[in-house]
């Protein structure tokens, strides 16, 4: 927990930082940009007590961002698409994953671009990602009905310019 409040609190102090401190000239955004991250992430979710079961969940969305500021690193997203849910399941020795179900998906997030090279910054974000893939289904057995999940995740990342 006290690795998100850090997170946090750096995306506060990024958001609120005037914008000569951090870059003088305003940041060029336009092409193509690709990003890579890595961070912590917790879920509100309903997980069996059984040995050798997990829950894997997810989603896959497509992303608009937006910068308030044209000489500030600071932006919002927000997106929709695909929510995934799987479970892997260890029987006699063999891992098994088997696909419950998919439904809707979306995410919303703030992060901040600092700059350490012309092409290149250290992204911290924070996204908060929804999931409702609805009736939970093995073969034609339903296991969960209205199934619904949450993440809060808080990552450093790279992006390419």
């Amino acid at each position: 927990m006290r690795l998100v409040r850090i997170g946090l609190w750096t995306l506060v102090a990024a958001a609120v930082l005037p914008a000569g401190t951090v870059l003088a000239a305003t940041q060029e955004r336009e092409g193509f940009w690709i990003g890579f991250g890595a961070g912590y992430g917790s879920a509100n979710v309903w997980t069996s007590s059984s040995e050798g079961e997990t829950l894997d969940f997810g989603t896959v969305t497509g992303t608009v961002t937006f910068y308030p500021w044209a000489s500030s690193g600071f932006f919002v997203k927000g997106g929709a698409g695909l929510s995934l849910v799987s479970a892997d399941v260890l029987k006699d020795g063999k891992l098994i994953t088997v696909d419950l179900g998919d439904g809707f998906g979306a995410v919303a997030g703030m992060g901040y671009d600092l700059r350490i090279r012309r092409n290149l910054s250290l992204t911290p974000v924070c996204n908060f990602y929804l999931g409702w893939p609805g009736d939970l289904r093995v073969g034609v057995e339903t296991v969960a009905r209205n199934w619904r999940f949450n993440v809060v995740e808080i990552s450093l990342g790279l992006t390419f310019h």
